[in-house]
């Protein structure tokens, strides 16, 4: 099957900003995650400053999409995101998906593998 995908990359400079203390601001992040989402159907996002439990979050706040991360040691440095489409998943199931360790020179994105 073919389909149009659209692909977002966005430096969110802290999507799960709590620690910060400054709640408006993850709002607004959270707030522009969800439009981003809306018109793409890979949504790509570094700097992201979570944990995995951040997760189930994100399956509230933007269920369209299902999400995969690699995160830091601390919540309070890098972090990557990836969130893609459902609609898109069901017609290419993810059939895997790896997180490399983190290192303090680099991260790497989650390999997705699609059927």
């Amino acid at each position: 099957p073919t389909c149009h995908i659209s692909i977002t990359t966005w430096n969110t400079a802290a999507l799960f900003g709590a620690h910060s203390g400054k709640h408006h601001v993850q709002r607004n992040n959270f707030d522009l995650f969800r439009r981003l989402a809306a018109k793409a159907t890979i949504l790509c996002c570094q700097e992201v400053h979570g944990c995995r439990g951040d997760l189930p979050t994100l399956d509230r706040e933007v269920g369209s999409h299902e999400h995969f991360g690699s995160f830091s040691a601390s919540s309070g440095t890098g972090g990557v995101l990836v969130s893609i489409c459902r609609r898109f998943t069901t017609t290419f199931p993810v059939v895997s998906t790896t997180s490399l360790p983190v290192s303090y020179t680099h991260l790497t994105l989650p390999t997705i593998y699609f059927v």
